[in-house]
């Protein structure tokens, strides 16, 4: 959980200078993404209740970055759909949504990657011990029931 939070917040961090956070963003994207679509398709393919998603979209729609219209099928249902300032805003967050993704690579990743390289080096060389040849298993001195 500390992980998914450190992401989040090095996320918006980012995203400040564009006044969109994390999950603003994705939100913004997915619509983009889809074109017109419902809030009960999006909140699907976001996997985000309908009643949090609704209030993520307010500060978005008050912002002109996203359209909410009637859907012409069902007059009680409304279509979102970004609007021209909010594809200028989300494409003014790629290189700032990269940027994070780079800081938060090398918080997780490169420890692991340096982890493993360590242990793969190690074990090449032969300084991680001494290495069973047989199997643990098959050394047993019980029997099973």
């Amino acid at each position: 959980m500390r992980a998914a939070r450190y992401a989040a917040r090095v996320y918006n961090q980012h995203l400040m200078s564009v006044s969109l956070s994390a999950s603003q963003h994705a939100i913004l994207e997915a619509i983009g993404m889809f074109g017109p679509v419902t809030l009960q398709e999006l909140a699907h393919e976001l996997v985000i209740e309908r009643s949090a998603l609704q209030r993520t979209l307010q500060p978005l729609k008050k912002a002109n970055l996203v359209q909410a219209t009637r859907d012409p099928a069902h007059a009680k249902r409304s279509v979102y759909q970004i609007t021209a300032e909010g594809k200028a805003r989300l494409e003014s967050s790629i290189a700032l949504i990269q940027a994070a993704e780079v800081e938060i690579a090398k918080f997780f990743v490169l420890p692991a990657t340096a982890a493993l390289a360590a242990t793969r080096d190690s074990v090449q060389t032969g300084t991680d011990g001494p290495r069973q040849t047989a199997d643990p298993i098959s050394q047993r001195t019980h029997s099973l029931p």
